[in-house]
Parts: C-alpha cells; sequence; structure tokens
C-alpha cells in the first residue's frame, strides 16, 4: 500500500523506530503508540479492565459499539480487523492495526500483507478509496486453530470510511448490520 516507498514497523517491542521517508505500521491494537493516534481518528477501542476485550466505538454513526463475538461455552468466533492508513501533516504515511483482541490484530495484518488475497484486497481498497486515508473494519474469524483472512472482493467490508489528509471521515460502506458482536 506503500508502494515501492520505505516502510518502518514499530510494535510494542520497538520504542524508538528508525527513521522512514514514507510509513510506519503500529500494531496491537490499542497499545500506548496506537493511543498516540485516537485524536486524529473517527474511532476509540473503550478500555475495560485486563482480560476483556476493548470494544470499538464509532462515535459518528451514533456511539455503534461493536465487539468480538463468541459461542455459548466462551469460545472465540470472531474479532473486528482494524486497519487504518493516515497521512501526517509532512506527508508521512503511518498504518494502524488494530483489533479488540489480538485475533483482529492479526487480521488486520492478513488484510493486506499476506500472498495473492492481500494484493486483491489492496486493489479493492484503492478502487474505493484511491489515495485517501482510510479505516477499513472487517471480520477475523477463527476457524480451528488459524485466523481466516478477509476476502473483500467476495465479503464486502463491515465499515469503510475515508478522507482526504486532514479532511474529516466519512462513510463510504456500512455493513454493521450483519455484525452480531453489536452491543
Amino acid at each position: 500500500m506503500a508502494g515501492e516507498q520505505s516502510v518502518a514497523w514499530s510494535g510494542p517491542e520497538a520504542s524508538s523506530p528508525k527513521p522512514s521517508d514514507v510509513g510506519r505500521f503500529w500494531g496491537l491494537g490499542p497499545n500506548a503508540k496506537y493511543r498516540e493516534f485516537l485524536p486524529q481518528l473517527p474511532f476509540h477501542f473503550q478500555p475495560h479492565p485486563l482480560g476483556e476485550d476493548d470494544p470499538l466505538v464509532v462515535p459518528q454513526l451514533a456511539g455503534l459499539t461493536m465487539g468480538p463475538s463468541w459461542t455459548e461455552r466462551s469460545e472465540l468466533l470472531e474479532d473486528l480487523a482494524v486497519f487504518t492508513r493516515l497521512t501526517l501533516a509532512q506527508g508521512t504515511r503511518v498504518f494502524l492495526m488494530g483489533g479488540c483482541l489480538t485475533l483482529g490484530v492479526l487480521g488486520a495484518a492478513k488484510c493486506f500483507l499476506a500472498g495473492g488475497r492481500g494484493s486483491e484486497n489492496i486493489a479493492y481498497i484503492s478502487d474505493q478509496v484511491g489515495d485517501q486515508d482510510f479505516v477499513l473494519v472487517t471480520e477475523a474469524r477463527r476457524v480451528g486453530g488459524i485466523a481466516d483472512m478477509a476476502d473483500l472482493t467476495a465479503t464486502k467490508p463491515l465499515l469503510l470510511l475515508s478522507r482526504d489528509p486532514g479532511g474529516d471521515f466519512s462513510v463510504i460502506t456500512d455493513n454493521t448490520r450483519r455484525y452480531r458482536g453489536i452491543r
């Protein structure tokens, strides 16, 4: 998604990432580095005590609150994968990957970074938002011991918002009614 430009990865283990001329990836949901960007985002993760999931809240959609889905036996079925592309004031691109739980973060990363389906998902998002900043929310499903990867060409996103850099986010796609984890 950053073309041929250099990219730096930052996670909780990398508190001082090396400079990059293009973008940075931050993963693991609402960690300290991720929270630095929340004032620029049209959503937040509602903090809960350790051991509980932190639901996703979208204030501009009447405070829509969504979290993971569980079986009757308290087994995780699916989480929310949240992938965000932001352009900072000086033109640096930042990519944020999040989820209510680790499954969502993994789903966000795999959505664009894994093999052929990743490139198809990039093409889908590029067709929808072009070069604009965006927030993509989709399901990350657990099938057996693996995380199933989103196929945006087959199943449209739960939510897609976009904006011109520095502008306000607007809703492009809202399929949140299909999600069982609405609270």
